[in-house]
């Protein structure tokens, strides 16, 4: 069974978190663990998906970049290992984003 992967963004401000959106990715995989590192800058997030592929799949791992845009939040590039991943790879285990 294949769902959505979701990631919940809760955002701090003013001494209060408050829950801004759901991001979905373009490829549903419930097993990618999505959200198990996040970075966030501006209008800008990457998320880790250290499983990407699901169950029975290589596991190599995947990053997902997100872009809020007059408050909707899309998902505008996956990143996968250059070298075509292994399994246990771990692409991304830690992600972090910042503006140049």
């Amino acid at each position: 069974m294949r769902t959505s992967s979701l990631l919940f963004l809760i955002l701090f401000a003013h001494c209060l978190y408050a829950q801004e959106t759901k991001l979905l990715t373009g490829d549903p995989d419930f097993a990618s663990l999505l959200g198990y590192n996040v970075g966030i800058e501006g209008d800008y997030a990457i998320a880790r998906a250290p499983l990407h592929g699901g169950f029975g799949s290589n596991h190599a791992g995947a990053a997902y970049i997100f872009q809020n845009v007059a408050g909707t939040w899309t998902q505008v590039k996956k990143l996968l290992p250059p070298w075509g991943g292994a399994p246990g790879d771990d692409f991304g285990y830690s992600v972090d984003i910042c503006k140049p």
